[in-house]
């Protein structure tokens, strides 16, 4: 189940369509179409209706868990990436709407300050999108919402109203 064969099944999915999530991931239909017939080969088992398009049981199931695959896939290659990185200086924070606070925005300075950061840049964002980007090291430090969220890469399990901190390089703290 390579990411590949994954991205092109929760396209089709997503989209009711193939040729809709082919346009999306610049494949032809026909191309779509065989990578979806690949990771059916690949599972022994049938994944979307081909009319009207969408998931079998079986494809129901494997969409519930494909965004996160997806999500620790990219977290792993930035990941990867950011070893061979140094600092830029830089901290971007993702926070949700529910999380800004003044409090949390005067945290956010002194973390940026504190980290010799020379230029911050502060983001609403939805949940998922400040989770992904932390994972993805779009964002360099996370702040989720003022209640535990476990199911996010930001999360630290039992500490609600956390954030979630990461400099370039740095493990979670």
């Amino acid at each position: 189940m390579g990411p590949r064969l994954l991205r092109t099944f929760s396209a089709v999915i997503t989209h009711g369509s193939f040729s809709h999530a082919a346009r999306e991931l610049g494949y032809t239909q026909s191309a779509a179409s065989r990578q979806i017939a690949s990771l059916e080969g690949e599972l022994g088992v049938e994944l979307v209706c081909r009319r009207p398009v969408g998931p079998t049981q079986a494809g129901a199931r494997l969409m519930d868990h494909v965004a996160s695959i997806l999500l620790r896939i990219n977290a792993a290659r930035a990941e990867v990436r950011r070893v061979k990185g140094k600092t830029t200086g830089r901290l971007t924070v993702g926070i949700c709407p529910p999380a800004a606070t003044a409090h949390a925005l005067r945290i956010i300075g002194e973390v940026s300050r504190r980290a010799g950061a020379h230029e911050l840049t502060v983001r609403t964002l939805p949940r998922q999108a400040v989770a992904e980007g932390v994972a993805t090291a779009n964002r360099t430090s996370a702040w989720p919402t003022a209640s535990p969220c476990p199911r996010t890469p930001c999360a630290r399990p039992g500490r609600p109203g956390c954030a979630a901190y990461r400099s370039a390089g740095s493990p979670w703290w």
